[in-house]
């Protein structure tokens, strides 16, 4: 059981080796080269000599690979039992380094959007830096567990290690001492890697000791916080990157057209004469356009504080819509062969061609691409009755509330629920309402992001159609 498949199967037949990477600079990729791939991996001269914005905390000396010894004052790491779908379980979380991720991606989001990943080993750190990313309207960056970012990659990534203990935590790292894991945790960052830890308890796992080696042969190890480049060429750079077709910024500092600024678009292509257009085909400077900061949601009156709220939904009342219309966004992941185009980068559209899917017809962005299938974003409105819709986090789920019905207007289509008492966590999830007329006072609807074909039967005061 401790051998994987892959690992089988090259046992029983040599691989072949790709040689050369086209993702990371040279600095970044020389440790996981001499450590897992025998020297043999090859930088392609696409990765040369690229720049970053990490530099040295007290020197003027770039740094593509950090590792940043946290702080053994304030509270450490402990034990919290995560809610999931399934069930509570218990898992890991360090505040100290879930607050020094988040301030330090927030400060590279400024110049590079959501170029930006964290990634941590545990479910209650990725849970609590979610958390304080939605506090600074920051829930763009992409936050995730290293297991599920095979495939993936970043311009910045920081690694939150979470473990705290130092010698005596000999034998005792668990999913910290996998080597396998660590590779792809090390391999995700384009131009920028940081590695938040404690050195002394990392040191006790081989391949965490001789990565903390090579940091201290490079001079890369430091215990304060990294500082950004003051080069303005290199934070237009950054941002320019940023830039891809899907990203939504918001309209900045236009003079000729001030009724603009405050607008929100998506960029729609990375036009030439360094103009970039958005969905009304604008052509506009970089400098104009900066990355959108979703509204904070207002947390329950009866919420308990401290606890993680939900993330993962997006909604923003449109004052121009007709019959209030809601905008909702959601990410569900399909199979390459469930979409047209099957190969795609993040930013394209795509659609789903399986009919046997609820999904099927559906047209998405792609947001990230992985072992566990592709990330699609899909954004619709959906109608809500006159008057104020409630969009918050509650004890048990998602709070989504409008009042009356809109049975009138119920047809076969999407739709999103809202206003459910007995099961809030599938409040806000997207159906696809299949009777051409309710039953007994209720409508059939398929749920779109079950794994497996799911029909309920819902009342028509808890379906909100698609606009």
């Amino acid at each position: 059981m401790g051998i994987s498949l892959f690992e089988r199967l090259t046992m029983a037949e040599e691989p072949q080796f790709l040689a050369m990477q086209y993702r990371m600079t040279p600095a970044i990729s020389a440790f996981p080269s001499s450590r897992f791939y025998q020297g043999r991996l090859q930088d392609d001269a696409s990765v040369l000599g690229s720049p970053t914005l990490l530099q040295h905390p007290s020197k003027d000396r770039s740094m593509p690979l950090i590792f940043w010894q946290t702080s053994l004052e304030g509270p450490g790491e402990r034990v919290s039992h995560l809610r999931t779908v399934d069930n509570s379980a218990g898992s890991r979380l360090n505040e100290t380094e879930a607050q020094q991720a988040v301030d330090l991606a927030s400060a590279l989001a400024s110049a590079c959007g959501p170029g930006v990943g964290i990634l941590c080993w545990y479910r209650a750190q990725v849970a609590r830096v979610e958390q304080l990313l939605r506090e600074k309207s920051l829930s763009q960056l992409h936050v995730g567990s290293v297991a599920t970012a095979q495939g993936s990659e970043w311009d910045y990534v920081i690694l939150s290690t979470v473990r705290r203990g130092g010698a005596s935590m000999q034998g005792r790292l668990g999913i910290l001492a996998d080597g396998h894991i660590l590779n792809v945790a090390l391999t995700r960052a384009r131009r920028g890697l940081v590695v938040l830890g404690d050195s002394a308890t990392l040191s006790t796992d081989p391949n965490w000791k001789a990565f903390l080696d090579h940091c201290r042969q490079q001079d890369v190890l430091v215990d304060s916080v990294p500082r950004l480049t003051s080069d303005e060429a290199l934070w237009s750079d950054a941002w320019q990157r940023a830039l891809v077709p899907g990203f939504k910024v918001e309209l900045c500092q236009l003079q000729s057209q001030p009724e603009l600024n405050g607008k929100i678009g998506t960029v729609c292509c990375s036009g030439e004469n360094g103009r970039w257009e958005e969905t009304r085909r604008l052509a506009l400077k970089p400098k104009n356009l900066q990355m959108v900061k979703e509204p904070q949601l207002a947390p329950s009156p009866g919420a308990t504080k401290g606890k993680p709220a939900f993330g993962g939904l997006n909604a923003l009342v449109a004052a121009e819509q007709p019959r209030s219309g809601v905008e909702f966004s959601t990410t569900l992941r399909f199979a390459a062969q469930q979409l047209q185009p099957q190969v795609t980068r993040c930013g394209k559209e795509v659609t789903v061609v399986d009919r046997s899917s609820p999904c099927h017809g559906m047209k998405g962005i792609v947001r990230s691409r992985g072992g566990a299938g592709v990330s699609v974003e899909f954004s619709k409105s959906f109608c809500m009755q006159q008057g104020p819709v409630q969009v918050r986090p509650g004890q048990k789920g998602l709070e989504v509330s409008a009042q009356g019905s809109l049975e009138h207007l119920l047809k076969p289509g999407l739709a999103t629920w809202h206003g459910l008492k007995s099961k809030p966590e599938l409040n806000a999830e997207w159906a696809r309402v299949v009777s051409e007329e309710p039953s007994e006072g209720r409508w059939e609807v398929d749920l779109l992001s079950a794994r497996v074909a799911r029909r309920l039967a819902m009342k028509p005061e808890n379906l909100a159609p698609e606009l």
